[in-house]
Formats: C-alpha cells, sequence, structure tokens
C-alpha cells in the first residue's frame, strides 16, 4: 500500500460515542483516519489565536 493510504483506526470508548452523536447526531463506533492526517491533528505546525491571525510553532 501507498505511504499516503495508509490509514489508523481509532476504537471509540462509550463515552467519546456519546460526545460524537451529540456534536454531530451521528452515531460512530470508530475514526479512521489517514497516517498523514493523524500526524497532522497530532503535531499541527500552526496554530489560531483568538484574533484569527495564525503562529507558527517550533518543535
Amino acid at each position: 500500500m501507498a505511504k499516503d493510504q495508509r490509514h489508523v483506526r481509532l476504537e471509540l470508548t462509550p463515552e467519546q460515542q456519546a460526545v460524537v452523536e451529540d456534536a454531530t447526531g451521528r452515531n460512530a463506533e470508530a475514526l479512521e483516519l489517514s497516517v498523514a492526517e493523524l500526524v497532522a491533528r497530532l503535531a499541527p505546525t500552526r496554530l489560531l489565536r483568538p484574533s484569527g491571525s495564525a503562529r507558527i510553532i517550533q518543535p
């Protein structure tokens, strides 16, 4: 499988399932993300300030 096509499946606890349902109105047992999307969410390079401007966060 190509590197950019790998996916990670994260099983949700009952509490997490309830949060997803409250927020979206949909039931979900798990979340599936591409590896690239997961990395981007775990280690973002930009954060939004309350004013809406972005700043770069250096690792």
